[in-house]
């Protein structure tokens, strides 16, 4: 047996008996907090489902990296939670890919339309950012397109798990929770007296501090039928999750999560992971190396808790369901306002691969007019809690100031999702420079004001939400 999973097997038995999973049962029901029939039938239905999306041929990653369907412990999956409530139906998606392009977003939408005749733009689609996914999205210009294959096998898996939820929706309440994060995130920007901004691979003198805070905090939230059984669970994370090693195709840590969190749910149970703002954290700390020893240790560290948490949470019923949204054609930045990666952030500049990735970039970008992407901000609300998406790789501090401004009692912000716009790095770190803020075709792109545009749009969504409740609810802050 995998060392590894008899570990997570053990300490989740400890876990239980020690905190004592209330209730817990062997048939996956949580029978002590279950809502007796009747109490909770407020309108909230649910489903949830999901696919095997692990290709069975090998394929390159964003980066071009050709990966295998090698270990079968290494799931590839997508999830899916279907949610009514009166009118409105609202589906909610994660896939293990690193990026989800805005014509992918589209095709799904519309299976989804199809499928169980939902409205397109109530459908909100993330990516975990795994990087030992399949490409499917444009990256960078020495990376990988996506596989027409691929994609169709893709959209029609999703399919399918959309139908299945569907198919299964009943009343449900949700439980919420706001936790400590674990300590595997860091700060990979580290700011120098000289004012830039240099990466582990930099070598940062440990006494530079870090260019930002980072996130300490991931949330949940969880919809059980009203016999206590699990239906499924949406959790995020602020941390690249990229930990995973070798050629072959992995969900890595949020996968790794998912797989724990179902191991004591059920495998039955839609686990959808959302990458929260991230584009500045890595599991690698610039001075101490490697926070976590692998993937399954990470998802270990981070299922623990949410479990633990779910397992005593309150039950809350959801009076309303709220879907809010907008879309901007947000302009990149021109060219004179842009840098290629000259500034030796990560020790290796002049590195012949550094300049076979950037060199075309330049050229590309500067042999363009003006270009602009498409950012959706969505805005999914059951009652105490809300989902709030963009398309970027966007920096910590963003979903921090997202969440104070929010008036729910939790907010789940969700990076990656519903398109693909590259990192969002703050005015600051633009002034700093560094990786995430050197300009290419599609992966850093922005104007150096996006961020600050997202986070507007986030709020002023969130608000929006809120303002369609009503009275129903009392603000968190």
């Amino acid at each position: 047996m995998n060392p590894h999973i008899r570990n997570v097997a053990l300490t989740l038995l400890v876990i239980s008996v020690v905190i004592g999973f209330p209730g817990f049962q062997a048939d996956g029901r949580f029978g002590s907090q279950a809502v007796q029939a009747g109490e909770g039938d407020m309108g909230l239905r649910a489903g949830g489902a999901h696919a095997d999306i692990k290709p069975r041929r090998s394929l390159p990653n964003y980066n071009g990296t050709l990966l295998q369907a090698g270990d079968p412990a290494k799931l590839l999956q997508a999830h899916v939670i279907v949610c009514t409530h009166g009118e409105t139906k609202v589906a909610i998606l994660s896939l293990d890919a690193t990026f989800v392009g805005r014509d992918l977003v589209l095709r799904i939408r519309d299976e989804l339309q199809h499928r169980i005749g939902i409205d397109p733009g109530h459908v909100m689609v993330g990516a975990t950012h795994s990087h030992h996914a399949p490409a499917t999205a444009a990256s960078f210009l020495a990376g990988s397109l996506p596989d027409p294959r691929y994609v169709d096998f893709l959209v029609d898996r999703i399919g399918d798990a959309a139908r299945r939820a569907a198919a299964g929706l009943e009343p449900a309440v949700l439980v919420t929770g706001t936790l400590p994060t674990p300590p595997i995130g860091v700060s990979r920007r580290r700011l120098s007296p000289a004012g830039q901004v240099f990466l582990f691979g930099g070598r940062p003198d440990p006494s530079w501090p870090a260019e930002h805070p980072i996130d300490q905090e991931m949330q949940f939230v969880a919809f059980e039928n009203l016999d206590g059984r699990p239906i499924g669970i949406i959790f995020n994370f602020p941390c690249h999750n990229n930990v995973a090693n070798g050629d072959t195709f992995s969900g890595d840590m949020f996968g790794r999560a998912g797989q724990i969190i179902r191991r004591t749910l059920g495998n039955q149970v839609a686990t959808v992971s959302l990458a929260a703002p991230s584009g500045d954290v890595s599991w690698v700390d610039p001075y101490r190396g490697k926070t976590v020893r692998d993937d399954w240790e990470a998802g270990q560290l981070i299922a623990e808790p949410i479990l633990a948490s779910y397992a005593k949470g309150k039950r809350h019923q959801c009076e309303e369901l709220v879907m809010r949204r907008t879309v901007e054609r947000m302009p990149d930045r021109p060219f004179e306002e842009s840098t290629f990666c000259r500034d030796n952030c990560r020790g290796d500049s002049d590195r012949p691969v550094i300049r076979d990735r950037y060199d075309p970039e330049e050229k590309a970008v500067k042999a363009r007019s003006q270009t602009y992407c498409t950012v959706e901000i969505q805005c999914i609300a059951f009652g105490p809690v809300a989902i709030v998406t963009n398309p970027a790789e966007l920096f910590s501090i963003y979903g921090i100031r997202i969440r104070d401004a929010s008036p729910f009692d939790v907010t789940i912000v969700s990076s990656l999702s519903n398109g693909y716009c590259g990192y969002v790095p703050t005015p600051e770190a633009f002034r700093h420079r560094g990786y995430e803020t050197h300009r290419t075709v599609y992966t850093s792109r922005l104007v150096q004001d996006g961020g600050d545009r997202i986070e507007r749009h986030s709020v002023e969504q969130l608000q929006r939400a809120w303002d369609a409740f009503g009275s129903g609810y009392e603000p968190s802050n």
